[in-house]
């Protein structure tokens, strides 16, 4: 028997393109059921979309193309119709016999209940609040805060002095929009999350840091 060697970068994805899938199906899959296979390992209800329109390029790989669906997300149906990731091989057909005993009926609704806030500033890391210190101080070398406005940056002067920049979070993120929301700070709004007092993220940043008494 042959030694196999595997190669390459470790992917936690397994599966096949959904154009792979429903360019085999009577008028692309519309009414039929699919899983993505990571989601059936990350969450503990079931993920699963039904097919509504899809619209595929028809390219070499059937990697691209659109595909509109009603989704269930962690046994909560997702309102609307929404647009899911063509290209991932990730995906797998419920078989029609199957469908009765995977699919769930009249599953709840994701609501704001189910949103977790997330903060909208972050406190700034530990060499950059160094450089503030040292501004606050007067002492050199030190950083410019002219030119900074909240409009056009997100932060100004006075909020680096109070040691808070906005954190930025990637919102193209497939079910951002319904997993999480940016907390409205400003107004009195506290998030869910405290990153200050995450653990790994405290332990990360201060690693190999040694805090010395600053020489005038």
């Amino acid at each position: 028997m042959p030694k196999i060697i595997e190669i390459g970068k470790k992917n936690a994805l397994c599966g096949k393109r959904v154009f792979e899938i429903l360019a085999n199906l009577k008028d692309f899959g519309r009414g039929r059921y699919l899983v993505r296979n990571t989601f059936l390992k990350q969450y503990p209800s079931k993920t699963y979309f039904k097919v509504i329109e899809a619209w595929p390029q028809m390219d070499a790989d059937l990697a691209n193309g659109r595909c509109f669906v009603e989704q269930v997300f962690n046994g909560k149906r997702v309102p609307g119709i929404t647009e899911i990731c063509t290209y991932h091989p990730d995906y797998a057909l419920i078989p029609k016999e199957d469908e009765a005993d995977f699919i769930i009926e009249n599953p709840p609704v994701w609501g704001e209940s189910d949103v977790q806030l997330l903060p909208k500033y972050i406190k700034v890391p530990p060499v950059m609040a160094e450089f503030l210190n040292r501004k606050k101080l007067n002492i050199r070398p030190n950083i410019t805060l002219k030119g900074l406005s909240k409009e056009r940056h997100g932060y100004d002067a006075k909020s680096l002095i109070e040691f808070r920049i906005p954190a930025v979070y990637d919102q193209s993120k497939f079910l951002f929009q319904y997993k999480y929301r940016i907390a409205d700070e400003d107004n009195g709004e506290k998030p869910d999350i405290d990153y200050d007092k995450h653990p790994l993220y405290c332990e990360r940043l201060l690693q190999g840091i040694e805090m010395v008494e600053t020489v005038k």
